[in-house]
C-alpha cells in the first residue's frame, strides 16, 4: 500500500496480483475468458462502468495471449533453426549461445 497525501492506494497491488493470476492460467483458459468478455461487451447489456472494467480486463487478457503466442513462435523458430536438426532449447538459452 502506498500513501499519498493521507490517502491509501491499493490498486497497484490488485492489478499486479490480478495479472499474476491470469498469467497462471493456460492460454486456452485466457482465450475462453477473452471470448466471454467479448460476448458480454457485444450484448450491449452492461453499464458503462462495467463495460469499461470488462474492456480493461479484455485488453490484459489479449496482451497475455499475445505474449504466450510470441513465446511459442520463438520456440518454434529455435527448433527449426538449431543446426538444421530439430531439438528443443529455450529461446533465452538459444540467444545466449548465439550471441
Amino acid at each position: 500500500m502506498a500513501s499519498t497525501n493521507g490517502k491509501i492506494t491499493v490498486h497497484k497491488y490488485i492489478k499486479i496480483n490480478y495479472r499474476t493470476i491470469m498469467a497462471k492460467k493456460s492460454f486456452e483458459e485466457n482465450l475462453k475468458s477473452l471470448e466471454q468478455i467479448t460476448q458480454e461487451l457485444e450484448s450491449g447489456d452492461l453499464s458503462l462502468d462495467v463495460s469499461l472494467k470488462k474492456f480493461d480486463e479484455g485488453i490484459k487478457l489479449a496482451e497475455l495471449c499475445n505474449e504466450k503466442l510470441d513465446e511459442a513462435q520463438k520456440k518454434i523458430d529455435v527448433l527449426l533453426k538449431k543446426n538444421g536438426t530439430l531439438s528443443s532449447q529455450s529461446f533465452d538459452e538459444f540467444s545466449k549461445n548465439n550471441s
